[in-house]
């Protein structure tokens, strides 16, 4: 639960950790050069950030959702030991018989 959080969290404040990374960079480049930017954190696209976050995290939770999904009936085999080899975890389908 908490790191699916996390992820959507991550996936949410991207394009916002990214134009704050590019806008940094803009203002430490300019402080080498001695021009001056300009830039102000009020003008920046805090809406359209916003937007493109909210439709990455849409589009990841959709992914969450639809990709990979496995049948709700089957059964989770955790490692163990057979034959003196590990047999590694493995979902099993719910019409498949146990060894």
């Amino acid at each position: 639960m908490i790191r699916s959080i996390l992820l959507h969290g991550l996936v949410f404040l991207a394009p916002i950790s990214i134009y704050i990374g590019w806008a940094l960079w803009v203002r430490r480049r300019s402080a080498q050069e001695f021009v001056e930017t300009g830039h102000d954190w009020n003008d920046a696209p805090w809406t359209w950030l916003l937007i493109a976050g909210s439709v990455l995290m849409v589009a990841s939770l959709f992914a969450v959702a639809f990709v990979g999904r496995s049948d709700p009936q089957a059964e989770y085999v955790p490692p163990h030991y057979e034959d003196g080899q590990i047999v590694p975890s493995h979902v099993r389908p719910p019409d498949a018989t146990d060894h």
